[in-house]
């Protein structure tokens, strides 16, 4: 007993992929199609992820035709990393300058006194500027710095009066005191001999208490008396 041959209402699927058009089958065509769109979605960039100068993430998503719906970087680039110190700033401002050819010495002199707000010389200010131009400011800040050199006025302090220091004292030395001596004679007094010297008899008690003579201030002859000024 045979199977009945099957019937066909019309052309089938399997009939519609190997029937050829052209000079490939129907089959053909079909894979060319899937192949372009997978090699189209591989090759298409992925949309870039950037920051913004206000540290927040933009995802650059595109939309249909093409164009992007995030905001990117506003403005031109600071090119300050986000989180980055003073120090590390100083740091990479100064391979910068020392790329460019300057010396080692003077960039790390003019970035150490910039960044803690010294006084620049006008070479110094140069040089910051030239680096700045490329870097940003520093992310911290630093005190007051004008980064367009200007010219300054030097302020003239003016001289300090130095008074002429006083001559020094001239201490007159005291010339010391004469001693006189005087040796009694027979007869001698003390009063006359206070008139002797003195031309005043009742200067005797000087005489008396410049040798210990007490009242009745008696002497006798060859006593050596000390006769004061």
């Amino acid at each position: 007993m045979t199977s009945p041959a099957p019937t066909h209402s019309g052309p089938g699927v399997v009939d519609a992929l190997t029937k050829k058009i052209g000079p490939l089958p129907g089959y053909a065509y079909v894979l060319l199609v899937v192949v372009a769109v997978y090699m189209y979605r591989k090759r298409k960039p992925a949309a870039p992820t950037a920051i913004s100068d206000t540290g927040v993430v933009d995802s650059g998503a595109g939309t249909a035709d093409g164009s992007s719906s995030g905001t990117g970087l506003s403005g031109a680039s600071s090119g300050v990393a986000v989180g980055e110190t003073n120090a590390q700033y100083g740091a990479r401002l100064t391979s910068l300058l020392i790329g460019l050819g300057h010396s080692p010495s003077d960039v790390s002199n003019a970035v150490s006194t910039w960044l803690s707000g010294g006084k620049l010389t006008p070479a110094q200010e140069a040089l910051i500027n030239q680096g700045v131009t490329q870097t940003g400011p520093p992310p911290e800040g630093v005190l007051p710095f004008n980064l367009v050199p200007t010219t300054v006025t030097p302020v003239t302090t003016p001289p300090k009066v130095v008074s002429p220091a006083p001559k020094p004292k001239v201490v007159q030395p005291v010339p010391a005191p004469v001693t006189r001596t005087y040796t009694v004679t027979s007869g001698d007094t003390l009063w006359a001999i206070a008139q002797r010297y003195y031309g005043n008899g009742t200067q005797y008690t000087k005489i008396a208490t410049a040798n210990n003579i007490a009242p009745p201030y008696l002497i006798k002859p060859n006593d050596r008396l000390v006769i004061p000024a």
